[in-house]
């Protein structure tokens, strides 16, 4: 899997919920934003053929997550790393 940008993971809960991050990869000729449990499971896809607007919806969902899950929560993502810099749009916040 060729991931170009990934927050960190959530705290999550032993037995209660499993650390997640919000990722953004290629697959094939598309782009997808997932949530991936630390064990490597993805799910809860959106996918693109478009890469900016895959990059926007990316920091979009990143920015919806934590307004929704505040920092303290168990389920509020670390911060955005840029793993494939060539493949990312940045995004200026509104």
């Amino acid at each position: 899997m060729h991931i170009i940008a990934a927050t960190g993971y959530s705290e999550g809960k032993k037995d209660l919920e499993h650390p997640v991050r919000i990722i953004l990869h290629k697959k094939g000729n598309e782009y997808v934003t997932h949530l991936q449990t630390i064990t490597g499971n993805c799910i809860h896809g959106h996918y693109h053929i478009d890469r900016k607007a895959a990059c926007e919806e990316f920091y979009e969902r990143v920015r919806e997550w934590n307004d929704t899950y505040k920092t303290g929560n168990i389920s509020h993502v670390g911060p955005i790393e840029i793993l494939d810099p060539s493949e990312m749009y940045e995004i200026e916040s509104k």
